[in-house]
């Protein structure tokens, strides 16, 4: 065929560009990137390419976790986010904004230290359970901190 297109994976030829661009958008054997110009067969290649690449988010916890790809920039991400209770750093959707609160201590960082043994804690009520266990070599318990509570009040 004299100026025709032709689409290597399937086989087909065009006469037109915009006929051979409508098969890429259509065709189940394409799955584009809408950044640059990779093309994958499979979805889960492309899912993989924006989750290297960063060209755009992949919410895993969506479509029964098969993924869907969001511009990180659209509105319509942002609502997804605050309405299903979205985990940006992993994608898990949660019940509740309380459990994705809960969740996000995962990814804070072990910053603050024992005054006793120097081990390292997300949060000042991690370091009173650690203390109120016996188990710093302080040899600290909850009758040293409630003495120390008495004191401060």
């Amino acid at each position: 065929m004299a100026n025709s297109l032709y689409c290597d994976r399937c086989r087909k030829h065009s006469q037109r560009a915009s006929s051979i661009q409508q098969h890429y958008n259509d065709s189940i054997s394409h799955n584009r990137c809408p950044v640059c110009p990779f093309d994958s067969k499979t979805w889960d290649k492309l899912l993989k390419h924006h989750q290297s690449t960063l060209h755009r988010t992949v919410c895993m916890g969506c479509d029964k976790g098969n993924g869907i790809i969001w511009d990180p920039e659209s509105k319509e991400y942002q609502d997804h986010l605050k309405e299903e209770n979205v985990c940006e750093q992993c994608g898990q959707h949660f019940e509740s904004p309380s459990n994705l609160k809960n969740h996000k201590f995962v990814y804070m960082p072990r910053s603050l230290e024992c005054y006793g043994c120097y081990k390292t804690y997300k949060t000042f009520p991690y370091i009173i359970l650690h203390l109120e266990s016996g188990y710093c070599s302080l040899g600290i318990d909850t009758l040293d901190l409630n003495k120390t509570a008495v004191k401060c009040y």
